[in-house]
């Protein structure tokens, strides 16, 4: 599973959406973008609000596998060259935000604030 994600995502060009499908694919189910209230986070058992910008994080996190990934998926060395260049600029602030800011509209990022409580008589506990 994990190769086939490390492929699809080596496939995705190195522009604000391909990096937004990126992160889907990677983080899809940890990320939401709530209309109204912002990005939160799963935190095992709740969808906690980002009031740290921890999201951005997962974008780093992002950059560094997209360059492990350039390195691993492509032999072809003047091309593996401009992959990893392309992948340290995700690292850059502006490529970082760009990424969320698309991600916030689109799949499966993308929330309205009644999904994330959608049986009020349940408690989130971690402990179950």
């Amino acid at each position: 599973m994990a190769k086939e994600i490390d492929q699809r995502i080596n496939e995705l060009p190195f522009s604000d959406l391909g990096n937004s499908e990126a992160l889907a694919a990677l983080y899809g189910d940890k990320l939401r973008y709530v209309h109204g209230e912002g990005r939160h986070i799963w935190k095992e058992s709740y969808w906690q609000p980002d009031a740290v910008q921890e999201t951005r994080m997962f974008v780093d996190q992002l950059a560094r596998e997209r360059q492990r990934i350039a390195v691993s998926y492509n032999n072809d060395k003047t091309e593996r060259q401009e992959r990893v260049k392309q992948a340290f600029g995700l690292e850059n602030r502006y490529k970082s935000w760009a990424c969320l800011d698309h991600a916030q509209h689109m799949e499966p990022f993308s929330t309205p604030p009644s999904a994330l409580d959608r049986d009020l008589m349940l408690l989130a506990c971690s402990n179950g």
